[in-house]
């Protein structure tokens, strides 16, 4: 994630908002100076800070750290497919793992 990018998403949201950067510190446990070094791209939010942070710029914490707002409905069932794709992908893999060793195994018998 660049700094930079995520900056300039934070304070485009809080100013969608009406908020000022003191307005959003407020609703966090930071000043308006930690505001201002995210929005310049000087530092990042700290990790623990991401849930309130996204709850305070009315977004999702994949929406914040992704940059970007998502399509509301569409952009969990776009996570469940991809999350379903990866775990169909991992079993397909693992069954293949086992027919290789088990015709190793043939083999070597």
């Amino acid at each position: 994630m660049n700094k930079e990018r995520l900056g300039d998403f934070i304070g485009s949201e809080r100013k969608n908002l009406g908020l000022t950067q003191r307005d959003l510190a407020a609703r966090l446990p930071v000043t308006d100076k930690d505001v201002s070094k995210w929005e310049r791209g000087l530092s990042y939010p700290d990790v623990t800070l991401l849930e309130p942070l996204a709850a305070a710029l009315d977004l999702t914490v994949e929406e914040l750290m992704a940059c970007r707002r998502q399509a509301a409905k569409g952009a969990e069932e776009t996570m469940q497919s991809l999350l379903d794709i990866s775990r169909d992908s991992v079993r397909q893999e693992r069954r293949r793992s086992w027919q290789r060793l088990a015709a190793v195994l043939v083999l070597l018998a």
